[in-house]
């Protein structure tokens, strides 16, 4: 089951808590800097020593950031939103690649990566991952699930 779940995995978003103060920049009313750059930051530090060349992060639709890295040599592609509690994000999590083909070198790499995250900012100081959701390739079809990554606990939910 957890094979057939990392095959057919498209994409894995964690809901994420941090404690780094509100980074976000207006001008007036006006967002000029969503928040998460400081957290979007401390990601790509804690997952550096495993990307082969990551991008700095740029805003995303003005709605959070956004990174791509290379691990494996496989483009995965990050994107960390407010959830509009000032210090919860969802962190978004895909293989970089326009049209959803199935590719099975990298659905497996994705749940293997998926797992290093959530080791990561479980470990990390400032964060704290309180679930994932993933979605498969039935787009509209979700799994939440709280607890560490584990795709076997999760395909039995």
């Amino acid at each position: 089951m957890a094979d057939l779940l990392a095959r057919s995995m498209r994409f894995a978003t964690a809901h994420v808590r941090s404690d780094l103060p509100d980074d976000s920049k207006w001008d007036g009313d006006e967002l000029v800097s969503p928040p998460g750059f400081a957290l979007t930051s401390r990601i790509r530090q804690l997952l550096a020593d495993i990307f082969a060349g990551t991008d700095e992060p740029s805003i995303s639709d003005n709605e959070g950031w956004e990174f791509t890295a290379n691990w494996q040599g496989t483009p995965f592609w990050f994107q960390l939103l407010a959830t509009g509690n000032e210090q919860m994000f969802r962190l978004c999590v895909q293989v970089n690649f326009v049209l959803w083909t199935r590719r099975s070198r990298e659905m497996p790499l994705l749940s293997a990566l998926c797992q290093i995250v959530d080791e990561r900012l479980r470990t990390d100081s400032h964060t704290e991952v309180l679930r994932w959701t993933l979605f498969e390739d039935r787009w509209w079809f979700m799994k939440p699930f709280d607890g560490s990554w584990d795709p076997r606990s999760a395909a039995a939910r």
